[in-house]
């Protein structure tokens, strides 16, 4: 039985802060490494909101500083598509890691699948008093709806619970070129959660 209303918000998450003061929300965000995530936009051929949100730069300016933004007006208006992606990462990522109402529940995709039981326990039934474990712990053990848009390999390693797959498996796309490009953008705008480990 239905006892609430949940709202999944993809590309918007700048309206949290919209959510929290107009609504008694809970509101649970989650990250995933920029890695993948831009890899995964660059296989489906997806467009960016960071385009979006840097033609209203003014809109930026409280939580960026000029230098940043300009490095991301660069990297949106030019033609490499990872440091768009990375770029977009940083922009979509930002209220998700900022936004310092309290009670936000915050969460990392690479959480749940090292540990599903302690995520199920830990942010499922004790924050949000979700009390089936059983069946959500045999869903995050299933493939999602989005999965019909991932590679073969990767249905296979949620399926088998390939753990460093899942992690870490976009590291066989991304060249230490790549990979120190997109740490330097990291750096820049003091991004803690995630490395790209060179």
């Amino acid at each position: 039985k239905s006892d609430r209303v949940l709202l999944k918000i993809l590309n918007a998450p700048w309206m949290i802060e919209w959510f929290e003061k107009n609504y008694e929300a809970k509101i649970v965000t989650i990250l995933r490494h920029p890695a993948a995530q831009a890899l995964s936009v660059l296989r489906q051929g997806w467009d960016f909101p960071v385009k979006a949100y840097i033609e209203r730069a003014s809109e930026l300016e409280h939580f960026f500083s000029p230098r940043q933004i300009d490095l991301i007006r660069s990297a949106a208006n030019g033609n490499d598509k990872w440091k768009i992606a990375i770029a977009d990462w940083i922009i979509t990522s930002h209220p998700l890691r900022n936004f310092g109402a309290e009670g936000v529940i915050r969460i990392k995709y690479e959480d749940i699948v090292y540990d599903p039981e302690i995520f199920v326990e830990n942010k499922l039934v004790k924050e949000l008093q979700l009390n089936d474990r059983d069946a959500m712990l045999n869903s995050i053990g299933n493939p999602s709806g989005s999965s019909i848009m991932s590679e073969d390999h990767i249905k296979t390693a949620i399926q088998k619970r390939s753990i460093e797959k899942l992690i870490w498996g976009w590291g066989a796309f991304v060249d230490r070129e790549m990979a120190i490009n997109a740490q330097k953008t990291l750096d820049f705008f003091e991004v803690t959660e995630y490395s790209f480990g060179v």
